[in-house]
């Protein structure tokens, strides 16, 4: 991602502060601002500027435009609270002013001339978000309005408060419309738009990383000593890999040190290795030391370490009870060589797999980009429309980088529909490509023999009714069923998007996008976790960092996090009193005990008169 600067001029004249309009956007920019200090980039600079503000502040010397932040890159935690409590404190004195004035269109060309002046011919994405709620503010003709459009360098953003796009009806365009239609790149969006788009999950699109690359061979031998290499044919394919599972980490956390002035340091870590001297010493014939050379006390044993030098540490293997270390020659020999590569061993029919075989974190497989040909692309394609036509799976030995272990692997077809309309009338509208997903091997395994639900009987009059039971749980399992899907099949899903799709996005501003979808599935559910945890984060350092409240109350569950947590299903379709009755399904209608330890506090005169006994549960088992 380039360098982008961002300049927030947000209006506080009375009435956008008497509405509440300001706070709303305050918060806005208050959660971008932090989402830039956790990220830390030096090419991500923002500024801010006040309008229609009675104090005056910038380096221009224009009357009431204040500024509040310069431009500043990376921006810090502490640099942000300090604006924006200065930022509440105009916002105060604006509301117990009441003075009306009106310099939007110079806040607009301080801010335009000052980011002029930073960056210079500097190759920067530039962008000014403006906050009112008053569309005729901007007081320009339509020639000082293409004067501006050829003046500014940057796009516009404009934000309107309180103004709903669907309720405007007007036989001609405001002011500020009319700005952002002659400025290339500018957009109108709502306030609402905006607080949604920060109070919402919005999960990233992962960036496709190449993690493998490589040739798909089909038949070839995979020693290289092997005296048939020479005169065997076989297939070979150019491909490349990339991460079909992102692995969502926890938030950032470091160990730190508070400094006397409330500053916290971080702390380095430094690995030292230590040993026991196990050298008998005469000073402790009578201190109680055992044949071993330790001592009973555990103050002795702490005194007798010895420190070791990185340098002297080796990596040793256990043989039984002993540690061997491997001599250099030796070491070398034990490492098995291999080359990067996909070789394919055998097709499998797809009912053949066990669909807990593929719960491994996957990787797509591609024809090369750069390195490839058409005939790759077209090699892969027959391949991947040959395995879907005899619903077949394909066995591999994959080899990810050079020395790495051996894998084997199980490769999946894939079709993934083209979102970019190709120019040629007999394009495909759908991309191949092999979904690799690694198998486990015997040791990885743990069998288990689950016992049926229902006994094994010859009885005409049990087998009829274990069919019954079986019956009803079938139509109960899919009365809970909780929609009719994505419309996806064994090889294809609506969720993959192709990797040369364009996946980067207009900024780094978390701006609604009227082209992806807000409703989240719950086939696609995001990291709920991470989200709630940066949530509360945030939400904690506004009250008690910015705001300097006392008590922390923490914020509501967002709906959409509720929806995707407790999904609804239908409950109507079927009566559970029959299925109930067959197994045997009473209602426990004991209440929950306020203390969680009371199972292991209860007194052993008290009567389970509930639990069945073992004698009981062999019985129903053999019944």
């Amino acid at each position: 991602m380039g360098s982008e600067a961002t300049t927030f001029i947000l209006d506080v004249s009375p009435s956008m502060v008497k509405l509440g309009f300001s706070e709303q956007a305050m918060a806005y920019i208050e959660y971008v601002l932090f989402l830039k200090a956790k990220k830390q980039r030096k090419t991500d600079w923002a500024s801010c500027y006040l309008a229609n503000c009675s104090m005056t502040r910038n380096d221009q010397e224009t009357d009431n435009v204040f500024q509040l932040l310069p431009f500043t890159a990376p921006i810090s935690a502490t640099r942000i609270i300090e604006a924006i409590q200065e930022l509440q404190t105009i916002i105060d004195q604006q509301y117990a002013d009441q003075k009306t004035v009106n310099s939007m269109v110079q806040s607009l060309l301080v801010s335009s001339v000052g980011m002029r002046d930073e960056f210079n011919k500097r190759k920067v994405k530039k962008q000014i978000m403006i906050f009112t709620n008053d569309l005729d503010g901007l007081d320009l003709t339509e020639q000082e309005l293409d004067t501006l459009r050829q003046e500014l360098d940057c796009r516009i953003i404009l934000v309107t408060c309180g103004v709903e796009e669907a309720d405007v009806v007007k036989h001609e365009k405001s002011i500020w419309e009319k700005c952002v239609d002659i400025i290339p790149g500018s957009i109108q969006i709502s306030m609402t738009e905006l607080l949604q788009e920060i109070t919402t999950p919005n999960p990233a699109i992962v960036k496709p990383v190449r993690i493998f690359q490589g040739e798909l061979r089909l038949g070839a031998p995979i020693l290289k000593n092997d005296d048939s290499d020479e005169a065997c044919s076989y297939t070979s394919i150019k491909v490349e890999g990339y991460p079909a599972t992102k692995a969502v980490t926890s938030l950032n956390r470091r160990v730190v040190a508070k400094e006397e002035d409330n500053h916290y340091e971080p702390v380095k870590a430094i690995i030292e290795y230590e040993a026991f001297d196990l050298e008998d010493d005469d000073d402790d014939e009578d201190g109680g030391e055992r044949g071993d050379g330790f001592s009973d006390a555990k103050g002795d044993i702490s005194s007798r370490t010895v420190s070791i030098a990185r340098d002297s540490v080796t990596k040793a293997y256990r043989y039984g009870t002993d540690y061997v270390v491997l001599p250099p020659a030796i070491e070398s020999e034990r490492i098995y060589h291999t080359s990067p590569g996909l070789d394919i061993r055998g097709f499998v029919g797809r009912a053949e797999i066990p669909r807990h075989y593929l719960s491994s974190e996957s990787t797509f497989i591609l024809p090369a980009i750069k390195e490839g040909t058409q005939a790759d692309t077209l090699a892969l394609t027959a391949l991947v429309d040959s395995m879907i036509h005899q619903d077949k799976m394909a066995i591999a030995r994959y080899v990810q980088r050079t020395d790495s272990e051996v894998q084997m692997c199980l490769l999946c077809p894939l079709l993934i529909s083209q979102k970019r309309k190709s120019t040629g009338t007999d394009a495909d509208p759908k991309s191949r490509a092999l979904v690799l997903s690694r198998l486990p091997f015997a040791e990885d395994e743990r069998a288990s023999d689950y016992p049926r639900l229902t006994p094994v009987s010859t009885d005409a009059k049990q087998l009829q009714k274990n069919k019954e039971v079986d019956t009803l749980m079938e139509e109960f399992v899919n009365s809970r069923d909780l929609g009719e899907g994505l419309g996806a099949t064994w090889y294809s899903t609506p969720l993959y998007q192709p990797v040369d799709a364009s996946i980067t996005t207009d900024s780094t501003l978390p701006l609604p996008n009227k082209e992806r979808s807000r409703d989240t599935e719950v086939y696609a559910t995001p990291a709920i976790g991470i989200h709630r945890m940066q949530q509360i984060l945030v939400e904690y350092m506004h009250q008690r960092i910015v705001r300097k409240s006392e008590k922390f109350e923490v914020p509501g569950l967002p709906s959409i996090y509720d929806k995707l947590l407790n999904p609804k299903f239908d409950n109507t379709e079927i009566p559970t009193q029959k299925l109930q009755e067959r197994v045997a399904i009473k209602l426990n209608n004991t209440k929950p005990s306020g203390n969680p330890y009371s199972d292991e506090q209860q007194d052993e005169d008290e009567e389970f008169y509930d639990i069945p006994t073992l004698e009981s549960l062999l019985a129903r088992g053999k019944s």
